[in-house]
């Protein structure tokens, strides 16, 4: 709890700071607060780090804490989550600048053109005050945000005007709400009201039911509400992740149940995760394991799915996948090394992504934890390992993305592959800190090479391991401290 803390407290003090090198500068319209001081840029990185290290071992410690036997409410854990939301939603945002980005696509539909041909760089160029604080390095490119993340970017730069910092407050209070449902979600995928009543021959009998209960309130708490990493990224810097994590969660409600009108639901929820980035339907084919036996409720669903996909992408139709493709091509910031002549076929690279996304996958389910008592949403495996085989292959990897991988990770018994995607993400922040301006200094330099190696190991990792079918185990206590040390 007290890492936790130190973590959030971390986050929250480069925050109020206001611009630095962790923070960008936007106007001073609107209900956040900073105090505008100039911070050195080694302080403000060295509190950042601090925030991440802190907050990644809390989040660790807790989990071995939990499989030790440690039983505290998980209101406790709760409560700091929402005031942690609280505070950050009415500070600046810091570690990225894709919140002003997202503000720019915003403020350029407002106007009434269109994200997915207009560019933030167009929009500076007419003169407008949203314009003349857009991030200098996307302003050449339009929108690959689908239309549902541009709908509620539209709908905070309707409301915030001509002020940067009064669209992106909108921007993350929508982020933020996401978020608090999301954890509402799983809390209740989680506890009494989870899975199908009892009926499910996966669940237990009531006499171990709550203690049950209370274990996966305690994950959610730890992997979701309360993770620090989570929080800075998904409600401090504002990214649009957090919605494909709470569609994703609200489809599983849905899918407790069977039928047409559960399937409706859940399509209705999946397809709007998709409409949010399209990448997502790959992961959203997982989620009809389940219900795989209700051809009702499966057909229903792919209905209610080809609706709102085919619906909501009318409007940017295949511009949005055309914007995704010059973007990749363009150089964007590669985990892996890929040639240029690889880069610049995206269906080559599609197609080799794929591949090593079902490789991983099929790995992943050889390893991952049995459905058994412990798992409150049955089915929730398949879901769990296309997000992780899905994420860690794409050339582009940042923490937020991660987002979709927690969201899940939360539902599943506790396995060592808890610590490692912990870690992982630990390192991904590493990656891409301060987030508002490079990391010139030498020691930056020596800890992006270490992370990025650190990247690598992690997948080595995860590909051996779910080989040998390690996560099916479950945690010993006694080497749970050997194993996190092994593993950071």
């Amino acid at each position: 709890m007290a890492l936790i803390i130190v973590g959030l407290a971390a986050f929250a003090v480069v925050m109020v700071l206001g611009p630095s090198a962790a923070v960008p500068r936007i106007d001073s319209a609107g209900p956040m607060f900073w105090l505008n001081a100039r911070p050195d840029p080694g302080l403000v990185i060295a509190l950042e780090r601090l925030g991440a290290l802190a907050g990644a071992l809390g989040t660790i410690t807790g989990l071995v804490a939990v499989n030790g036997g440690w039983r505290p409410s998980p209101w406790l854990l709760t409560g700091l989550g929402v005031i942690a939301v609280l505070v950050f939603v009415f500070l600046p945002p810091a570690g990225s600048t894709d919140v002003l980005n997202y503000a720019s696509y915003g403020r350029i539909a407002s106007l009434g053109h269109s994200p997915y041909v207009m560019t933030p760089q167009q929009l500076l160029d007419s003169g407008d005050p949203v314009g003349q604080l857009t991030p200098a390095a996307w302003r050449a490119a339009p929108t690959i945000y689908g239309p549902v993340a541009t709908a509620a970017q539209w709908a905070a730069a309707e409301i915030g005007g001509g002020s940067m910092a009064r669209i992106v407050f909108w921007i993350r209070l929508g982020k933020a709400l996401a978020f608090l449902g999301t954890g509402a979600a799983l809390i209740k995928l989680a506890g009494p009201a989870g899975g199908s009543g009892g009926s499910h021959p996966l669940h237990p009998p009531p006499t171990t039911r709550a203690s049950t209960d209370q274990v996966g309130q305690l994950r959610v708490g730890l992997i979701w509400t309360a993770s620090p990493l989570m929080l800075f990224w998904l409600v401090g810097s504002g990214h649009v992740d957090v919605f494909i994590a709470f569609f994703t969660a609200c489809a599983l409600i849905a899918l407790r149940r069977t039928g047409v009108i559960a399937g409706i639901l859940a399509g209705l929820f999946v397809g709007a995760a998709i409409a949010v980035k399209l990448t997502y339907a790959i992961v959203a084919a997982g989620l009809a394991w389940p219900v795989r036996r209700s051809a009702a409720t499966i057909l229903a669903g792919a209905c209610a799915v080809v609706a709102v996909v085919g619906t909501s992408y009318l409007w940017p139709g295949a511009t949005n996948t055309a914007a995704l493709s010059r973007r990749l091509s363009a150089g964007a910031r590669f985990i892996f090394y890929l040639p240029h002549a690889l880069a610049a076929r995206p269906t080559l690279l599609t197609a080799l992504i794929l591949a090593a996304t079902v490789a991983i996958a099929v790995l992943l389910i050889r390893g991952l934890p049995p459905e058994s008592a412990d798992c409150p949403v049955p089915g929730v495996r398949l879901a769990l390992a296309l997000a992780i085989a899905s994420l860690v292959v794409l050339p582009v990897q940042t923490p937020w993305y991660d987002a979709l991988i927690f969201v899940l990770l939360a539902l599943t018994p506790a396995s060592g592959l808890d610590y490692l995607l912990v870690a992982r993400c630990l390192l991904l922040t590493e990656l891409v800190l301060p987030g508002a301006a490079p990391d010139t200094g030498a020691l930056g330099s020596v800890s992006g090479a270490v992370s990025h190696v650190g990247i690598f190991v992690l997948l080595a990792m995860l590909v051996i391991e779910s080989w040998r079918g390690s996560w099916r185990a479950p945690v010993p206590r006694a080497s749970v401290g050997a194993g996190l040390v092994g593993t950071l």
